[in-house]
């Protein structure tokens, strides 16, 4: 079995001193969220109290998950870098999980830049942000020291947008070579129609041309889709390989949020089946390569992982009390 690093977790502890999660509240919404649209029992799962690395090796064990990145999702009441504080600890008490951290980025603030800088202090794990203006638009003039720091901090940027915003990502890129980029959750329109996904193919192909943008397939089995097969997910997954390539794509769960829409085992095995015909090599770039690389996880060891056949992940049987 060839390992995944899953690239997109979200993580959290109600108990945890500074941080909160809005979004675990039932009554949230948000218009760029299409999971929003569930609520009441449907999102029973956020009641949990905690939801961190032990509760994810509980819920992946033995399915060949052989790492994960987590993705901000907190709001600190002091400073962003607290949820990368706590994310340090957790990584310290749990054999290293999570391997990356994704810092919440804020780009076009003044602050943006020193923010880079409390984030990589806070925890040699996180070499990346997100930025979740990029819907409503970046502005690349106030964005340019935080950019400049990027490129100096080696700082990995993840953002988002509809297709029609990705020629101003690509501007951006060609402005910061030396960055790399992320489209998160692909830069997936929230409808999911021949039309929309035909409107992506064309977009895309802007970023394309800019070797320094990869692709993270992410919440595609969620709530734009949320009766989604593999039929329905097919088209959309094999548009971003074929045209990013499995060297600049990788793969994502958006766990646990998209859980409302099936069990992880269902995700990662429609993955799988999706993915089948790829020759070896590309598919273990798609599973962890690319991801090992973006985020300076360990790629010899996956490599034996996938040679060998080793359960990547913790069973239920090794967590302890």
């Amino acid at each position: 079995m060839i390992p995944m690093i899953d690239t997109h977790v979200h993580f959290w502890d109600k108990n945890i001193r500074g941080l909160s999660w809005p979004w675990l509240d039932k009554d949230f919404r948000s218009g760029d969220h299409s999971w929003t649209r569930r609520g009441g029992a449907d999102r029973a799962g956020h009641d949990a109290v905690r939801y961190t690395v032990r509760e994810f090796w509980t819920e992946t064990s033995g399915l060949g998950i052989a790492g994960l990145v987590h993705a901000h999702c907190a709001i600190a009441e002091r400073d962003p870098s607290q949820e990368t504080v706590w994310l340090e600890q957790l990584a310290a008490e749990n054999d290293g999980w999570p391997q990356a951290i994704i810092g919440r980025g804020e780009l076009a603030s003044p602050d943006g830049a020193s923010l880079l800088q409390r984030h990589r202090a806070a925890s040699g794990r996180c070499g990346s942000v997100r930025d979740m203006a990029g819907p409503a638009g970046l502005d690349l003039e106030a964005c340019a020291a935080s950019l400049d720091a990027a490129a100096e901090l080696g700082f990995v940027i993840e953002l988002r947008t509809r297709p029609q915003g990705f020629a101003a990502f690509a501007t951006m890129a060609e402005r910061w070579p030396d960055v790399k980029f992320v489209l998160s959750h692909a830069g997936l329109p929230l409808e999911r129609t021949p039309s929309s996904l035909a409107e992506w193919k064309a977009a895309a192909v802007r970023l394309v041309e800019c070797p320094n943008w990869y692709c993270k397939i992410s919440a595609l089995c969620g709530g734009s889709d949320p009766e989604w097969t593999l039929d329905s997910i097919r088209p959309w997954a094999e548009a971003c390989v074929e045209t990013f390539g499995p060297g600049r794509s990788m793969l994502g769960t958006n766990w646990p949020v998209d859980r409302l829409f099936g069990s992880y085992e269902k995700v990662l095995g429609a993955y799988r089946a999706v993915f089948a015909d790829l020759e070896v090599e590309d598919q273990q770039e798609l599973f962890y390569g690319t991801a090992a690389g973006l985020y300076g996880i360990d790629r010899p060891a996956l490599d034996s992982l996938a040679t060998g056949g080793i359960r990547a992940a913790p069973g239920v049987d090794d967590l302890g009390n």
